[in-house]
C-alpha cells in the first residue's frame, strides 16, 4: 500500500475535505490509520454506508462480490 497510486487517491480526496473509508483487506487498522489518518473498515460496513463504490486495487474479495449488493451504489471500478 505505502506505493500504491490507491494511497495517493485517497490522501487527495482527504484534502478536499471529501469523506472516505477505506477497506484494504491486507493492511491492518492502525496502519491504514498512520497512512492516511483512516482506519481500514470491513467490507460490509463500507458498502452499507457508502455512496459511491470506488475500487483501485484489483483484490480477488473486491472480484468476488456480489454486484446485486452494489445495484443501488454509483460504482467505479478502475481495475476491470
Amino acid at each position: 500500500m505505502r506505493e500504491s497510486p490507491a494511497l495517493l487517491v485517497a490522501q487527495q480526496l482527504i484534502d478536499k475535505h471529501i469523506d472516505i473509508m477505506v477497506h484494504e483487506p491486507h493492511v491492518n487498522q492502525e496502519v491504514c490509520y498512520q497512512m492516511i489518518g483512516r482506519p481500514s473498515v470491513s467490507l460490509s460496513q463500507a458498502i452499507a454506508q457508502a455512496d459511491i463504490i470506488v475500487c483501485l486495487v484489483k483484490h480477488s474479495v473486491f472480484k468476488a462480490l456480489d454486484r446485486k449488493i452494489l445495484s443501488s451504489k454509483i460504482v467505479l471500478d478502475v481495475c476491470g
